[in-house]
């Protein structure tokens, strides 16, 4: 009979293991690993083999190991030779929003890996490279919204056709779960409740239920009505709290690991793996021993066992403890309120959805708590402009041709200290929604709610022309609300700001683009508005007034003022905003970080027709 191998994490000591698993011999080897690198929690989780290596993912990192076949029995079977860490990976919070499932699909010669932080599989090649990043609306648009809560991605498993199946619980923030195919998007399963792992036979599909600690069987074609196999009557004479995690098909059976998440001692249940014939039929139950180090282990994750992994010539179960002797302990306290990564609250026993624990951060690492209130609130709203034809006809009257949509029911939140870069083609609605921000214009729908003073910069709004420099700062910052002891304070440093010299006594309308913005965004700063909205405004002027500006920015940001900003380059984006906000035609189409958001936007922008083409739902709401 085949081996398998087995993610285990044992709450009670606060350690993982790899295990191999046999049918006939039950759990031959442990090795149990040292995680004191690991910021969230010491989880082994997913796991996939690769030739004679094995790659198993840590909430933040991917380890990589090599078969030592000539091991002898103080020396580890897995040696750790790899680990893989992006930068992204490094922002999850708490287990539940981490890494997760681990899969190498070989058509594609890429490792799959679920990062629940944004929603999405992210795509490397075995050295670790990334080569792409899809999220569950982008995978299959019709089933989730454009949201980092549109689901919790727990299972990456072989599908027909040498496709991938990934299973999704709590999608769009329901309590009920999918199964979709990686390549199309279409649904093979849905309204599953706390879907897990699942595995696919010659004859059947099989998801395991995490709460409900069952197996759901369907079988393919017209192969018969769908089986539920219960673990709890199994399990005879069991009343503690029974989970599952954790599938595997080999030898024309399922296996599934069954456990629970509790950290009383005299709650935990002995751990054990469940076989069940392809029909579910018939099932057994294997034991797992007990293991010096790992208290009551709950099996994560299955995988077929790497390449030249050596026969047992041992009897009963080879342990190998590298972990240190104290386990290590994270500092995230969440990482110890839900160790078991399922977006699982093993306090209060029940599952709970991924997006009450995703937080947005920006580039310094801040975090907007969930207590947080946002300085600007955009709720649903749509403006439109009336369109008029200046043709004459026989009444004499302008004719109506219609409103222009410029922006359809958009939300969004932005907190203190954020810097939102608005982006899209010309046309899409950028500069109606700054001025939708600074209150210059009100939505026909909807609403908009500031807390404190938002700013707008945009060039050529906002000057005398005929005026000097010296007296349009008089006035701008008179506007403003500074008073004239405050505007000479200040006047020297906007002056040394912009850069103007004695051009500061000349008329503004002799004042070159660059030089109207350095004095605009001089006044502005100075003066330092909650919110400050950027129109485009860093798109003019030398590379040493964009130094300055970005570094004002920075300056600003570290004082948790607001800036949003209209801006058409990517390069500025990336580098000042810690989110960024796609509008299309009015719509909102994408937010969120700026590499996620802007490798979207990219590839829109190269080719829109076949973008529009692989998102079909997004391309329905553009119509």
């Amino acid at each position: 009979m085949s081996q398998f191998i087995v993610s285990l994490h044992s709450r009670l000591s606060n350690r993982s293991a790899l295990g191999v698993f046999s049918p006939a011999r039950g759990l031959e080897y442990v090795q149990i690993e040292d995680l004191s690198d690991e910021p969230l929690a010491p989880q082994l989780r997913g796991l996939c083999a690769v030739g004679e290596r094995l790659y198993v993912a840590t909430p933040t990192s991917i380890r990589v190991y090599e078969v030592d076949r000539d091991a002898g029995e103080a020396a580890p079977i897995f040696v750790l030779v790899q680990t893989l860490r992006l930068p992204d990976w490094q922002l999850a919070q708490s287990p539940a929003d981490g890494l997760l499932a681990l899969f190498y699909c070989a058509k594609r010669e890429r490792l799959l890996v679920a990062f629940n932080k944004l929603a999405c599989v992210d795509e490397l090649d075995l050295d670790g490279h990334l080569l792409a990043r899809r999220h569950l609306w982008t995978l299959a648009p019709d089933h989730f919204g454009v949201s980092h809560s549109a689901g919790h991605i727990r299972g990456l498993f072989e599908g027909p056709d040498d496709d991938v199946l990934v299973t999704v619980a709590f999608a769009n923030g329901t309590d009920e779960g999918l199964v979709f195919r990686y390549d199309t998007g279409e649904v093979v399963a849905e309204g599953l409740p706390t879907p897990h792992s699942g595995a696919l036979s010659p004859r059947a599909l099989a998801v395991l239920d995490v709460q409900d600690a069952a197996l759901r069987i369907q079988p393919l074609g017209s192969g018969g009505a769908p089986q539920t196999r219960v673990f709890a009557p199994l399990l005879e004479g069991e009343t503690r709290p029974i989970k599952a995690r954790g599938l595997w098909y080999a030898d024309g059976r399922f296996y599934a690991g069954a456990c629970n998440f509790s950290a009383d001692p005299a709650e935990k249940l002995e751990p054990c793996i469940m076989s069940f014939s392809e029909t579910g039929a018939e099932a057994q139950t294997h034991r797992l021993p007990g293991i010096d180090g790992l208290v009551a282990p709950a099996p994560f994750y299955f995988a077929a066992h790497p390449a030249g992994l050596p026969k047992p010539s041992w009897e009963g179960t080879r342990i190998l403890n590298l972990a240190p002797e104290e386990p290590a302990v994270p500092d995230n306290k969440k990482a110890l309120e839900d160790p078991s990564g399922t977006g699982h609250d093993e306090d209060n026993d029940q599952d709970v959805g991924p997006e009450s624990q995703l937080l947005q951060e920006s580039v310094t690492g801040q975090q907007h708590s969930p207590g947080d209130k946002p300085v600007i609130t955009v709720d649903t709203v749509s403006l439109a402009y009336r369109r008029v034809s200046k043709v004459h006809h026989w009444f004499g009257r302008d004719r109506h041709r219609g409103d222009f949509r410029a922006l359809k029911d958009v939300s969004l939140e932005i907190h203190r200290g954020d810097v939102v870069g608005l982006v899209g083609r010309n046309g899409s609605g950028k500069s109606t929604m700054g001025m939708l921000l600074a209150g210059i214009l009100q939505p026909d729908t909807g609403k908009v709610e500031r807390k404190g003073k938002a700013q707008l910069l945009s060039l050529g709004v906002g000057f005398n022309n005929e005026l000097s420099g010296r007296d349009n700062v008089m006035v701008n910052a008179s506007l403003l609300g500074l008073s004239r002891r405050q505007i000479r304070e200040h006047f020297d440093e906007i002056v040394e700001f912009a850069e103007l010299g004695d051009f500061i006594e000349e008329p503004v309308r002799t004042y070159s683009a660059g030089m109207r913005s350095r004095l605009a965004f001089g006044i502005a700063t100075v003066i330092k508005p909650d919110v400050l909205i950027l129109d485009e405004v860093l798109s003019t002027g030398d590379d040493a007034f964009r130094h300055k500006a970005e570094a004002r920015m920075r300056q600003m940001r570290e004082h948790a003022n607001t800036v949003v900003m209209v801006s058409h380059s990517a390069g500025q984006i990336r580098k000042l905003c810690n989110q960024v906000v796609w509008l299309e035609r009015g719509n909102l189409m994408m937010t969120g970080r700026p590499d996620d958001v802007m490798l979207e936007y990219r590839a829109f922008c190269d080719n829109p027709d076949q973008w529009l083409a692989d998102h079909p739902g997004i391309a329905d709401r553009l119509k």
